[in-house]
Parts: C-alpha cells; structure tokens; sequence
C-alpha cells in the first residue's frame, strides 16, 4: 500500500484490536497496513484487552462475554502469545507488558518497510 502524505513517527493502537473481528493472528494486517504510515523505525504502541493467555477476574469475563455477544468486541480468539507472534511478523524492538487482562505494547517498524528506503 502506498500512502502520499506525511508519514508518522509514533502511532498508538489504544484499545482497538479488540474490536477488530478475527483472531490476533488475523489482526496483524493492521501493523502491516499502519507500516505504510510510518517513518522507518517509528514506534506502534499501546493496548488491547486480551482473553487468553492472562488472568481475568470476575467482571472483565462478565463484560467480555457480553461486549462479544453484541459484537462489540472479537476478541474470544486473542491472546497474548498471538498478539507477541503478530507484533513479532511486523515489527522490531517488541515489547508485551501484561496488567491485568490488558497487553500494553510496542515496537518499532523496520528500517525498510516497502521497498523504496522508506
């Protein structure tokens, strides 16, 4: 994908994963097609509510269950070990923090992302 504007050097994913249907497995499109944003070596971060792979207490179950039933949420098929294997297909300097049932992360686009340097 080719993209004529300014490219980004930081670009945040705040709780948006989740909502995006398919496995994280599937979602890692998104660090792909947000490559075509970057500047080479901008930092992607930030966070995801995860379903497997983490501890969820009492509520975050409830309200997954729930938000997933509406289709609020696609998130029965994420975890953290997809979410690491995605960063991992797109990305460098990966990093996956878990707080709560939340994996916080980052990482940086490589140096040569689509073929012209840039």
């Amino acid at each position: 994908m080719t993209i004529d504007a300014e490219r980004f050097d930081s670009i945040g994913v705040n709780y948006v994963l989740h909502c995006v249907p398919g496995s994280t497995r599937g979602k890692a499109v998104v660090f792909e097609n947000l490559k075509a944003l970057a500047n080479p070596s901008a930092c992607v971060f930030r966070a995801t509510l995860l379903h497997g792979g983490v501890r969820r207490n009492w509520m975050a179950r409830r309200v997954m269950a729930r938000n997933n039933r509406h289709g609020i949420f696609s998130n029965t098929d994420d975890g953290l070990e997809g979410l690491e294997w995605a960063l991992a297909q797109h990305l460098t300097d990966t990093e996956v923090r878990v707080v709560g049932c939340v994996g916080v992360f980052s990482g940086r686009v490589p140096e040569l992302t689509n073929g012209d340097g840039r």
